[in-house]
């Protein structure tokens, strides 16, 4: 099964969201990462949507979301040349004195440690989908208390815009 990334502009309102992961689910269409937010255009949100699929089922998916009365646009992002990233924070146990082993990993994978308590230190990596996968499977040979993920976004290579000036 092939990774896809799909972007999909929506209109920025109650019940949006719950429509177009309803899509997916009535479906069968399996959402790994889903991220929204607003974006620079009042009224409009950005889904960034990671899934799992050929390209007959993609091309489906893009279809029914097409179709979705608040979609603006679904454009197909290419992960080779799209930019793309993920944010994750870890929260790791530590004993003390023994933080040398957390610190070199951290180093090691280009993390940054936004807390530092007495039995714990919290790190933050950012970089693409694969980067913090891989961080984290470094990091699992740790102590992980806890970790929380943004989850995929991206933006289209270039200078094409998804929604024309005069929308």
């Amino acid at each position: 099964m092939k990774r896809n990334v799909i972007s999909v502009l929506v209109e920025n309102h109650a019940g949006v969201l719950t429509r177009i992961s309803g899509l997916f689910s009535r479906r069968g269409y399996n959402i790994n990462s889903l991220t929204v937010s607003c974006t620079e255009q009042s009224g409009i949100s950005r889904m960034t949507v990671l899934c799992t699929g050929d390209d007959a089922t993609v091309e489906q998916i893009m279809k029914q979301l097409a179709k979705q009365e608040v979609v603006k646009k679904v454009m197909l992002l290419d992960e080779s040349t799209a930019s793309l990233g993920d944010v994750a924070f870890i929260k790791m146990y530590v004993q003390n004195g023994k933080r040398k082993p957390v610190m070199d990993l951290v180093n090691e994978i280009g993390a940054t440690i936004i807390d530092m308590g007495e039995t714990t230190v919290t790190v933050q990596i950012t970089g693409s989908y694969q980067h913090v996968d891989e961080s984290l499977k470094k990091l699992y040979k740790l102590d992980v208390a806890e970790v929380a993920r943004t989850g995929l976004v991206g933006l289209a290579a270039g200078d094409d815009r998804l929604i024309d000036q005069e929308s």
